[in-house]
């Protein structure tokens, strides 16, 4: 669907002066309006991981990986760059609430054409529907097995991790998922809930990019099923350019939501050091070192 919103929207919307002169469409942002948006961006590409979510349970080869690896990278960055193309077309000068709730129904419903409009709202609105739900399915998925990992590897107590004795599933984390989305969804506040997305995405991504150049130096004769192209010889090891890149820009991003959006500053900052706190009680309580497995 947004390949055919995106074929449309080029065809019938797109205007040359995106590329050339954007400043005569839709203005020039301040610098601070850059810095407030660029971590929020982010959060569209969260998905990119989600394919690890399930890499305990699917059997697949080298030759594999990699071509799932290219796959999932095409399937989020092509549609969402010419979506982005579209929608700074179509954007007005002054933006209606809808643009701002629902942008997809914004572009949809700048097609001047009825009988192409009229249905792609009413898909759009559907398959939102679907969409969100099953987002929200694949992150309790990725909540449940990170919560259930942690516990069974003795990073949270075991209780937390406790699989209920019919389904198997690990109940308490779910529980405590619920709960936490539940009570961030009370603020009913759209760009709060998208800086907090923003703030998990660029910690997640920040620390395994950083994480990924640290163990070609820790572990650099380790067999690797994938290895990231673009490496540069450095002290005897090759550092990934790619992971580099993204450790330096997923970082700027995390500083820009700290400075920038203050909700999700303090939420999580305290989610974190709560997080902390948490670990370093359990693992002392349990006389575990702290620093190693």
């Amino acid at each position: 669907l947004q390949l055919l919103i995106v074929a449309f929207g080029l065809l019938y919307l797109f205007e040359p002066e995106v590329l050339t002169d954007p400043a005569s469409i839709a203005g020039t942002p301040s610098v601070e309006d850059v810095l407030f948006a660029f971590p929020l961006v982010l959060v569209a590409f969260s998905g990119l991981d989600a394919s690890s979510g399930l890499a305990g349970q699917v059997a697949i080869g080298r030759r594999g990986l990699r071509r799932l690896i290219s796959v999932r990278m095409l399937a989020a960055i092509v549609p969402y760059v010419g979506i982005a193309l579209v929608a700074s077309a179509a954007l007005p000068n002054e933006p209606r609430s809808l643009w701002i709730e629902a942008p997809m129904l914004g572009v949809v419903d700048d097609f001047p054409q009825e009988w192409l409009r009229e249905p792609l709202r009413y898909i759009v609105a559907a398959s939102a529907v679907a969409i969100l739900a099953a987002a929200c399915n694949a992150a309790m998925l990725g909540v449940s097995r990170l919560g259930y990992s942690l516990a069974l590897n003795r990073q949270l107590p075991s209780r937390i991790g406790y699989l209920h004795p019919n389904t198997a599933t690990p109940v308490v984390i779910i529980g405590i998922g619920t709960l936490v989305a539940w009570l961030l969804l009370l603020t009913a506040d759209l760009e709060f809930l998208l800086a907090i997305s923003a703030f998990g995405a660029t910690t997640a991504f920040t620390i395994v990019c950083l994480s990924v150049c640290r163990l070609r130096w820790r572990e650099p004769d380790r067999d690797r099923p994938y290895k990231m192209p673009f490496n540069l010889r450095v002290r005897g090891a090759d550092l990934p350019l790619p992971a580099a890149l993204g450790t330096l820009l997923s970082g700027a991003a995390f500083v820009a939501v700290i400075a920038f959006h203050e909700g999700a500053r303090w939420v999580g900052l305290g989610w974190m050091v709560f997080g902390l706190l948490l670990y370093v009680y359990y693992r002392l309580s349990e006389d575990k070192p702290l620093l190693k497995r």
